[in-house]
C-alpha cells in the first residue's frame, strides 16, 4: 500500500511517515517546508498523479488556536481552501481521502464524554482553528465522500516540539519547570494525554481496519488534570518553580473528555504511559534549553 501525505514535515506527519514505513507502507510526501501548498490546486494534482497512492493523507494546516487567531486568512486559506483542492483531486482520480481535523471542532462539553456521533456538538468553539477545521471537514463529506474517514486526534504529545505563546500546556509546563520560571496552570483543567507514536498507530489502525466515517484517535483512559500534571513534571524535573493557578483564558476548553471507543475496538491500546512519554520530552527539552541557551 502507498500512501501520500499532505504536511508529512509536521509533527504529526514526521509520526505517521514512520509508522507506516516501518508496517511495510511506501510513503510519498508534500509539504510547505518544500514549497509545495494545499492552497495550489494544481500543486496538489501534479503530486497525486506523480505519486499514485492508494490513499491520500490529509494533515497539511494552519495549526494552533493562537496562531489561527492571529493569521485568520491564512487558517482560512490552508485549512478550508487547502482541504478543498485535495477532496476534489482525489475525487477526480478515485483516491480515498483520510482528513486529519481535531477535537477541538466539539467545543466545551464539560465533563461529558463526547463520541464521533454526538452531532449537537461545535458549542463554545473556541476561534479560528476550530471553526476553519470544522468548516474543512464539511468540504471533505462534500466533495470527496466515497470512503473518507475524519481523524479527529486528541491531546497528543511527544517530543520536537518547542516551547512557546500557543504551543501546547505540556511543552511549556516542561520548558517552564527546567528553566525556573512560573509554571502557570489553568484552573479545573483536565486532559487525557496520548503519545505521538500511539497516536499514529491508532491513525493506521483506522487506515487498514476502519470502515469510512469519523474516529476520535488518543486516549480516554489517562485524565490528569493540569495542576497534578504541573505538579509531576516538577517532581521529575526536580524544579524550584512555583505552580500557579490562574484563570483559563476566553473560549478555553477546560475539560477534554473525548470517547475513544471507536478506535479500541478496532484493536488500538496505547503502549507509552505518560510517566514514559513525560520522561522522554524532559530530556529532549533540556537539550533544546541548552542549545539555545549556548547562542
Amino acid at each position: 500500500m502507498k500512501a501520500l501525505i499532505t504536511g508529512h514535515s509536521g509533527f504529526i506527519g514526521q509520526a505517521m511517515r514512520r509508522e507506516l514505513v516501518s508496517n511495510g507502507w511506501d510513503v510519498d510526501g508534500f509539504d510547505r517546508s518544500h514549497g509545495q501548498f494545499v492552497q495550489d490546486y494544481e500543486a496538489v494534482l501534479r503530486a497525486v498523479v506523480d505519486s499514485a497512492p492508494d490513499v491520500v493523507i490529509h494533515l497539511a494546516a494552519e495549526v494552533g488556536k493562537l496562531n489561527c487567531e492571529l493569521h485568520p486568512s491564512r487558517a482560512l486559506s490552508a485549512n478550508v481552501l487547502g482541504t478543498l483542492n485535495v477532496s476534489k483531486v482525489c475525487a477526480e482520480k478515485g483516491i480515498p481521502l483520510v482528513y486529519c481535523s481535531t477535537s477541538e471542532v466539539y467545543g466545551d462539553w464539560g465533563e461529558i464524554d463526547v463520541r464521533e456521533d454526538d452531532e449537537a456538538f461545535a458549542q463554545g468553539l473556541s476561534g479560528m482553528y476550530a471553526i476553519t477545521k470544522i468548516a474543512a471537514e464539511h468540504v471533505a463529506q462534500t466533495y470527496a465522500p466515497d470512503g473518507l474517514k475524519i481523524i479527529r486526534p486528541t491531546m497528543p504529545m511527544g517530543t520536537g516540539v518547542p516551547p512557546g505563546p500557543g504551543r501546547r500546556a505540556v511543552d511549556n509546563l516542561i520548558h517552564q519547570a527546567i528553566t525556573g520560571q512560573t509554571m502557570i496552570v489553568h484552573n479545573g483543567a483536565a486532559r487525557s494525554w496520548c503519545w505521538i507514536d500511539d497516536l499514529a498507530c491508532g491513525i493506521r489502525y483506522v487506515l487498514e481496519r476502519g470502515e469510512s466515517g469519523i474516529y476520535n484517535v488518543g486516549r480516554d483512559d489517562d485524565e490528569i488534570s493540569m495542576l497534578d500534571l504541573a505538579t509531576k513534571i516538577h517532581s521529575m524535573v526536580g524544579s524550584t518553580s512555583k505552580v500557579e493557578l490562574v484563570d483559563a483564558p476566553e473560549r478555553q476548553t477546560a475539560i477534554k473528555r473525548i470517547s475513544c471507543q471507536k478506535l479500541s475496538d478496532l484493536g488500538w491500546r496505547p503502549q507509552t504511559s505518560l510517566d514514559d512519554g513525560l520522561a522522554q520530552m524532559i530530556e529532549w527539552m533540556r537539550g533544546w534549553v541548552r542549545d539555545h541557551s549556548a547562542t
